[in-house]
């Protein structure tokens, strides 16, 4: 848990991306059934425009979270997001 914290300190107080994104990437590795560290790693890759590692870190934390995670309508919505901008972005190649 303390990878998890050390990436929401990262991302949401210092303002450092890639950071937090090693920070949640750690926290996946040593807690692999940790629905919100695969969300946060999702988000932060959004936030660096890699977007189809983004799908696959929203889509594992979906795939592990409870139907009634609070955060799982936002994970939703962010899924959806990063499809459109990987979409568009291979698009524009």
């Amino acid at each position: 848990i303390a990878w998890y914290n050390y990436g929401n300190l990262l991302r949401k107080d210092i303002k450092d991306l890639r950071g937090a994104q090693a920070a949640y990437s750690r926290a996946t590795e040593l807690r692999p059934q940790m629905a919100e560290a695969h969300y946060n790693l999702g988000a932060v890759l959004i936030d660096l425009a890699q977007y189809e590692d983004a799908v696959t870190a929203i889509e594992s934390a979906l795939g592990l979270a409870a139907p009634s995670a609070s955060w799982r309508q936002e994970a939703e919505a962010a899924l959806l997001r990063a499809h459109v901008l990987a979409g568009t972005k291979a698009q524009g190649r």
